[in-house]
């Protein structure tokens, strides 16, 4: 990874790290955001351990989906309903479609460095 590169990626984990200290927004919206911060650093430890063990990434794929399993998933921000009962129609469908696309994104990736 080139430098710039790498320093952008360090100021970046950085602000994860300082949202899940955030006090200044309000809820609903914050639980989404550090969430959202919990699962973008999760995936950063995943993609930055070099040397990937058959236990380690069963229990990195039970961690990664386990809040949309069924006994979750009525809790979950990917899940449409619940994302529009808890922030409205607009902000909920925006939310559990960024949800779901992180989600679907990071798959992509992992699935790309587990195979390489």
């Amino acid at each position: 990874m080139d430098e710039l590169l790498m320093e952008r990626h360090f100021l970046n984990q950085e602000r994860l790290k300082a949202i899940l200290q955030e006090d200044s927004v309000k809820e609903p919206f914050l639980d989404y955001f550090r969430k959202m911060a919990e699962r973008l650093l999760f995936a950063d430890e995943v993609y930055g351990t070099k040397d990937k063990q058959l236990f380690q990434l069963k229990e990195w794929n039970k961690e990664w989906y386990e809040q949309i399993l069924p006994s979750e998933y009525d809790v979950c921000y990917g899940n449409p309903d619940y994302a529009r009962n808890v922030f409205g129609e607009e902000f909920g469908d925006i939310l559990c479609f960024f949800m779901q696309k992180s989600r679907a994104a990071l798959f992509m990736r992992w699935k790309d460095s587990c195979l390489s």
